[in-house]
């Protein structure tokens, strides 16, 4: 009976004119030629795909950057939950961030600006690995000069630390209350956890002016500026109440001004400035709670297991 359907390619079942079959590795490593020049081959049609989108974008006048690291992410879940075999997946995923970044660079300019405020290169080498080895990188050794570079487009990325704990002039405040076209959080970095998730905290984030997308499994920045002296039970209590969570991961008490701070709560979810929990939050704190500014939205990370 004759089937339908697409023949099997022969580089994949290894009958193809002039092999051998009384040289087998000889046969294997041809069959992996053939491989290498299947996959270069649609690496550069993808590639012309891609310019041919930036070409489609300039024409329109949507000059903003080509990155969307929404959509990223789900590329990569997708490879990685359905990845088979011995091939290491932290390599996978190096590769397609390698190739996903250099397809934002051939739509248009893009560079990173990093704090850098000492020679171990521990920012660098997360902005590396997740913008890819070929995009120009400045350093800083001032987190707000890197603020300040993404904000004037200088550069299209800033790779900052994640912000935890309570620090005498946290770089994060200055997001809040921006208003539009301000940097925002976009990304944790690294993208792919350890497989025991043993560190406590992501080493750095990564802010742009772009806007965020959902993907389904993302978390949230939210910043609260209190203006009269709250405790913080009380305020996670608000919170949980709220259906925002308790997760307050770092606090700043601005010294000239008394009673004022600032909260930032981790929100295991995609915010939106009119999410009712937003509202229901800010009834519930009443006159204390001055504003609450997300100030970022990103994919949550995939670990080397392959869940989130």
């Amino acid at each position: 009976m004759a089937t339908t359907g697409a023949a099997v390619p022969a580089f994949i079942t290894g009958h193809y004119s002039g092999m051998a079959d009384d040289k087998p590795l000889e046969n294997l490593r041809r069959k992996i030629d053939l491989i290498d020049d299947k996959i270069h081959d649609l690496l550069m049609q993808r590639t012309e795909v891609v310019g041919k989108v930036g070409a489609v974008k300039r024409e329109s006048g949507a000059g903003a950057l080509a990155l969307r690291p929404g959509r990223e992410a789900e590329i990569l879940r997708r490879l990685v939950k359905r990845h088979t075999g011995s091939f290491p997946v932290g390599a996978l995923v190096r590769i397609w961030r390698e190739l996903l970044s250099a397809l934002v660079a051939v739509q248009g300019d893009f560079s990173i600006a990093v704090f850098a405020p000492d020679e171990t290169g521990v920012y660098h080498d997360l902005g590396r690995d997740q913008f890819g080895s070929s995009v120009p990188v400045k350093k800083y050794q001032a987190v707000d000069q890197v603020v300040q570079d993404v904000w004037s487009g200088n550069d299209s990325i800033g790779i900052l630390p994640f912000p935890v704990g309570e620090r005498e002039s946290p770089w994060w405040r200055s997001l809040i209350g921006a208003g539009a076209g301000a940097p925002k959080i976009i990304a944790l970095l690294p993208f792919l956890e350890a497989a025991n998730g043993s560190s406590e905290h992501h080493a750095a984030v990564a802010i742009a002016t772009i806007e965020p997308e959902p993907t389904g499994d993302d978390a949230s920045m939210l910043a609260i500026e209190c203006v009269e002296d709250v405790s913080r039970d009380r305020l996670r209590e608000e919170l949980v109440s709220s259906g925002l969570g308790d997760e307050m991961i770092a606090a700043w008490q601005d010294p000239d001004q008394d009673g004022r701070a600032l909260y930032l709560v981790l929100v295991e979810d995609f915010l939106r400035h009119d999410d009712r929990r937003l509202e229901v939050f800010r009834a519930r704190a009443g006159a204390t709670v001055r504003r609450t500014d997300i100030i970022g939205i990103y994919p949550r990370p995939i670990s080397a297991g392959g869940s989130t």
